[in-house]
């Protein structure tokens, strides 16, 4: 657990963490600096209406039916759906059979590149997390900018998204379980970054990069099926193929060094001459 996550950068809002540092108490006079033209009736009334307007955007997050009936009564609106960066349009809530089901975790970006998926980073308008793809052999993730405020960021949104009670979408959590599978070792970071997927500004190594996203599974509740079961599955599928298995070893046994390549090449070369060199003997020999 990263506690420095947890605790505010700039300005403590609430009693959690209300003059518990000298650097939020010097920083308290900002929430006064703009003059509040209400009168005291006013101002309570708006802070009212604005703590129950965040309530109800926590109850159409935990209660699809309640939150369905609302967005269809109110049309006009913005959309509440929308204010959540992880929420996907296109999700559909798929029912699974927990008793007959397992969590299916996909190989790493290593073994994919082994087995022939090429990974690509999907177009920049694309700004949902979630809409991460699988077709014809290549794998498309959506940039991920990673800044000093990433980890800050994705921590409490996991722990928001475990909070609700009887909520099963937990887009966060799917979303860092599947990157967490994707990267177990420093290459599969390399990777990635290397595709332009993974864009690095705040300084870190490839072995930063790996630690961070592999301890953001840790004290997490695993959900029983993910969003992404289905690229999981056909990932699976690919690297399992025989020939695709058979590039891998090849890569994995004999091409993983530009000296093994080297070699290889040197020995086919030879093995051709020697063929040639034996055809041309034998050629030579039926003439005499």
């Amino acid at each position: 657990m990263n506690d420095k996550a947890y605790a505010p950068q700039f300005i403590s809002i609430g009693p959690f963490h209300h003059r518990t540092r000298n650097d939020l108490i010097a920083n308290e006079h900002y929430k006064l600096q703009e003059p509040i033209n209400m009168n005291e009736e006013e101002f309570v009334l708006m802070m009212l209406v604005d703590a129950c307007f965040i309530l109800e955007f926590f109850i159409l997050l935990i209660d699809d039916h309640y939150g369905a009936h609302w967005l269809k009564k109110n049309n006009d609106s913005f959309g509440v759906p929308s204010l959540c960066c992880f929420s996907n349009k296109e999700a559909e809530t798929r029912e699974k059979d927990s008793e007959n089901y397992f969590r299916l975790s996909p190989p790493s970006i290593t073994e994919l590149c082994e087995a022939g998926v090429t990974i690509k980073a999907a177009k920049r308008e694309d700004l949902c997390f979630m809409n991460i793809g699988f077709k014809n052999g290549v794998l498309e993730i959506p940039c991920i900018d990673i800044d000093c405020t990433f980890e800050v960021v994705i921590r409490n949104v996991i722990a928001f998204d475990q909070y609700p009670a009887g909520n099963e979408k937990m887009y966060a959590i799917h979303y860092v379980l599947f990157l967490d599978d994707l990267i177990n070792t420093e290459q599969d970071a390399h990777l990635l970054t290397k595709a332009g997927i993974i864009i690095n500004t705040f300084g870190g190594s490839d072995k930063d990069i790996t630690e961070m996203f592999n301890r953001f599974s840790k004290f997490v509740t695993f959900p029983i099926c993910s969003h992404f079961d289905d690229i999981n599955k056909a990932l699976r599928m690919h690297c399992n193929g025989r020939w695709n298995m058979a590039k891998a070893s090849l890569k994995h046994n004999y091409f993983n060094t530009p000296w093994a390549i080297i070699s290889f090449g040197a020995a086919t070369f030879l093995i051709i001459l020697t063929i040639l060199q034996t055809i041309f003997s034998a050629i030579s020999t039926f003439r005499n």
